[in-house]
């Protein structure tokens, strides 16, 4: 699987990452639709799917009317932590 890593809006040199390679995906930021975080999940959900060696961590501020919605996204994943 080739991985591209994106910080601060510069993106790095494509890594091969080998089937047997963990892979932890780490969101720090605003929990907010216009900065793309519920497609991320939405991604991340399709991924784990076909890749288990893959966890996805979100740090920031969840507001508490967004909890319902983004525990909905999440579902049963034992791989994303909040």
């Amino acid at each position: 699987m080739c991985v591209r890593i994106f910080l601060l809006g510069k993106t790095f040199p494509n890594h091969v990452i080998n089937k047997h390679d963990n892979v932890k995906i780490l969101y720090a930021g605003k929990f907010d639709e216009s900065k793309g975080f519920y497609e991320l999940i939405k991604a991340f959900r399709l991924l784990e799917k076909k890749d288990a060696n893959v966890e996805l961590e979100l740090i920031g501020n969840l507001k508490e009317e967004d909890r319902p919605r983004v525990e909905a996204l999440v579902g049963d994943s034992k791989k994303i932590k909040i």
